[in-house]
């Protein structure tokens, strides 16, 4: 993880996975809490919240969705699935 791989300092919504690689880079020491708070024009309280968030019982099992492809397999014109 690099600085060039943060997300965009405009960005307008921040995304869970966002907000993750921000705190991320800060405990890594990729970039300094106060840099990240400078650049992303949040204050520190916001920043601890994030990892108040993220570091949460339960938070990955429960933001870790995998997809499933619900639909029918397709059986050709006419035909259905019995």
């Amino acid at each position: 993880m690099t600085v060039k791989n943060l997300p965009s300092t405009n960005s307008i919504r921040w995304t869970i996975w966002r907000k993750i690689e921000v705190v991320a880079a800060v405990h890594n020491g990729v970039i300094g809490l106060d840099e990240a708070c400078e650049r992303y024009r949040m204050s520190v309280e916001e920043f601890r919240n994030w990892e108040q968030l993220i570091d949460k019982p339960g938070f990955q099992g429960s933001q870790i969705i995998q997809l499933q492809d619900y639909r029918q397999p397709f059986r050709g014109p006419g035909k259905r699935e019995k």
